[in-house]
């Protein structure tokens, strides 16, 4: 998004012909693993990032942080958890309550 907003600003602004793409919805929750720009899906997670032989922890972090790429520190806990034995499932969400009450909601 941030290339195409500069690209759309050079050819607004400036007159350039460069061209850019339109701006791209950002998921409001979503599960993040380390080195992905993008959500991963549920499917994937279970397939490539769990083993059912391991317990699970859960690390509930805000969306912000994930836009905005603020993630050391999640980095270092899910390292630290699967150094352990857990499976780490980083979840990242806009706002910890939706309108109905639910704190978070995935969809496979």
């Amino acid at each position: 998004n941030l290339t195409s907003l500069l690209c759309f600003l050079s050819d607004e602004i400036l007159g350039t012909s460069i061209g850019y793409a339109p701006p791209q919805l950002l998921p409001q929750n979503g599960i993040y693993r380390p080195g992905r720009m993008d959500a991963v899906p549920l499917d994937e997670y279970r397939q490539q990032h769990r083993d059912p032989e391991r317990p699970t922890a859960a690390l509930l972090f805000y969306r912000a942080h994930w836009v905005s790429r603020n993630l050391e520190f999640i980095d270092a806990l899910i390292e630290s958890l699967e150094r352990q034995g857990c499976n780490a499932l980083p979840l990242f969400c806009s706002s910890l309550r939706e309108g109905d009450g639910a704190v978070l909601r995935l969809r496979a």
